[in-house]
């Protein structure tokens, strides 16, 4: 594919824990967030929006390049982030497992602070939530 190209993929992407159990407290979420903004982060071309969530849950809001396949990389971050959170663990449980599956919708810059650019994604999902609390300011 071309490097000459402009794109806007906005995406709103949601998983929930094992069985929905509510698997992410707060040490688990804590370490969770950091997995996947690092991992998120490492991938070439994409911008983190927000990472949010609750117990059984996680919300990320990114912007991508087209060349990247969602499929594949929503696995990568999915399977990486329990992997990365798992071997912190000192517990030899798994202290974290994904659902299979997941949720992705677009949102436009509209659904974009015009202070800083983070989504407003948590704010319609969770009332009350602040939407740059988890905010990484990064977008283009």
């Amino acid at each position: 594919m071309s490097r000459n190209y402009y794109s806007e993929i906005n995406l709103h992407l949601v998983w929930h824990t094992k069985q929905s159990l509510p698997l992410l407290n707060p040490d688990v979420k804590k370490a969770a967030y950091a997995a996947l903004e690092s991992r998120i982060r490492a991938t070439d071309g994409v911008y983190l929006h927000q990472v949010g969530g609750i117990e059984n849950h996680v919300h990320v809001a990114v912007t991508i390049p087209p060349t990247l396949l969602i499929s594949d990389w929503i696995g990568k971050l999915k399977g990486g982030s329990s992997h990365d959170v798992n071997q912190q663990s000192m517990n030899r449980d798994k202290q974290l497992q994904w659902q299979a599956g997941y949720g992705v919708v677009s949102f436009g810059k509209q659904a974009r602070s015009p202070v800083n650019g983070a989504p407003q994604l948590m704010c319609a999902v969770y009332p009350g939530v602040n939407a740059g609390a988890n905010t990484r300011n990064e977008a283009p």
